[in-house]
């Protein structure tokens, strides 16, 4: 089980790693929600406004990468 606070606290450390990150950048979120990394991120791309593309096969990333044009990819 995870707090709110540990949860917050992985969005500020994230942040911090990747200062570039802000509303001009997209986001696409292909892992499922019910992942909590990927949760974390979308918490991050909503704290910087940052437009998330979700995906709801993963099997679309690769022709999803040429509409999205995201600037990092995690995984």
């Amino acid at each position: 089980v995870y707090t709110h606070r540990q949860v917050l606290l992985a969005v500020r450390e994230i942040l911090d790693c990747f200062p570039d990150l802000d509303r001009r950048t997209p986001l696409l979120c292909w892992l499922p929600l019910a992942n909590l990394f990927q949760r974390v991120i979308n918490f991050c791309a909503l704290h910087e406004s940052m437009c998330s593309y979700l995906l709801e096969d993963p099997r679309q990333v690769i022709p999803a990468l040429s509409d999205v044009e995201p600037e990092i990819m995690i995984g």
